[in-house]
């Protein structure tokens, strides 16, 4: 897992809760920086090449805006509970413009919804294969093993679950693990043809 950096810029030069649950895990820096400090919050998330930002005002939007304008984050800002930053986080923004919440189980959920998000990523981009396996009827349950053999390694690190499909119409859905993680799915594509079966995985985009 890439290390983690986050900026908290907090108008009133407070924002010190959200940092309590970030500085319990060591591969999360945070820095906040003084009065006023969300108007220098992109400033500082340049300098330090951070993963995300949080600016704290009446709205979140001065501070967001202005790193959204001179470094192009995608920001969203104006919002009020902690899922709305994790949704934000999820459709890729970086800076997150909050009113005055600041809250250790803010820091908390935001930090886990970027390591979460940095995994799929990861997984998109490290484990694509594609495994070919002649036969129609039965030999499909074959192929089914051989594919999943082919990645178990991934999957056991990586989810609790694989979504086995078979276009158009056949799904299964196979448990490899109890204790893994569930919030990630990996992707089985099958096209039939006449001749041999391509298999192909990949984890989603969503």
């Amino acid at each position: 897992m890439e290390q983690i950096t986050v900026v908290i810029g907090d108008r009133l030069g407070k924002g010190q809760k959200s940092p309590q649950a970030l500085k319990k895990r060591a591969h999360v820096l945070w820095s906040s920086l003084g009065v006023a400090a969300d108007m220098k919050l992109g400033d500082i998330m340049k300098a330090e090449n951070a993963t995300f930002g949080i600016s704290f005002c009446g709205s979140g939007g001065a501070g967001a805006i202005t790193a959204q304008t001179k470094y192009g984050y995608k920001a969203k800002y104006g919002m009020r509970s902690i899922d709305e930053g994790v949704t934000a986080i999820n459709e890729g923004c970086n800076v997150l413009g909050f009113g005055f919440m600041d809250k250790e189980e803010l820091g908390e959920r935001l930090v886990e919804a970027s390591e979460k998000e940095i995994r799929r990523i990861s997984m998109k981009e490290q484990f694509t294969t594609t495994v070919r396996v002649a036969g129609k009827g039965e030999s499909k349950s074959r192929a089914f093993a051989d594919a999943l053999n082919h990645v178990q390694a991934a999957v056991m690190k990586s989810s609790s679950r694989i979504l086995l499909r078979i276009e158009p119409q056949d799904v299964t859905v196979v448990h490899a693990r109890e204790a893994v993680r569930k919030e990630a799915f990996l992707f089985f594509f099958c096209a039939v043809n006449d001749g041999p079966t391509a298999w192909s995985w990949t984890s989603p985009s969503t």
